[in-house]
């Protein structure tokens, strides 16, 4: 082996070495913002959890949320601060009760509620969330069953896009 055959080999072999930490760097970066995104979801959870949305159906909550911005008022930040106040004591006193299957389970509940969030695209501070959401409870029957409609409309759709999606994808 000659020696210009050498330098390109360490070349080659240096240049492997930089792709290969650039890819580790990329997948760290990716773990660190998925569990950004999963700690959000669990704490947006909570925030149903503690108001006892977490027991409604998932159209119902969705609907609920699509309509923040027609039906948020201003006063409902006061009891969201009291509720807000009580979030980590509350989280931290019902994980420890749990064993491990069950706390899975509700975690898996949490981001399922928490990513309701995201449908609706609601980036709000906790406290406007969690005030939000306890105007539910008190709601009549009519905007109930408008907010299940919304949602279903819209998990409806998703069904039907995925579906839609999955046809191309045979077809072509």
């Amino acid at each position: 082996m000659t020696a210009t055959q050498r330098k390109k080999l360490k070349q080659i072999v240096s240049l492997k070495k930089r792709t290969q930490a650039l890819k580790n760097q990329e997948k760290s970066a990716e773990r660190q913002a998925k569990r950004l995104r999963t700690k959000k979801l669990i704490r947006l959870g909570l925030l149903c959890e503690l108001t006892g949305i977490i027991y409604l159906p998932q159209e119902l909550v969705l609907g609920h949320l699509m309509n923040f911005n027609r039906t948020f008022t201003p006063t409902m930040i006061d009891e969201g601060k009291r509720i807000f106040e009580s979030l980590d004591q509350y989280d931290s006193t019902k994980a420890n009760s749990l064993t491990t299957d069950d706390r899975r389970h509700r975690n898996h509940d949490l981001i399922t509620f928490g990513a309701l969030f995201e449908i609706a695209n609601l980036d709000k501070p906790l406290n406007v969330l969690a005030g939000y959401l306890t105007q539910i409870t008190t709601s009549d029957q009519y905007y109930k069953n408008t907010c299940i409609l919304e949602g279903t409309t819209y998990f409806l759709k998703l069904k039907q896009e995925k579906h839609q999606a999955k046809k191309e994808l045979l077809y072509f």
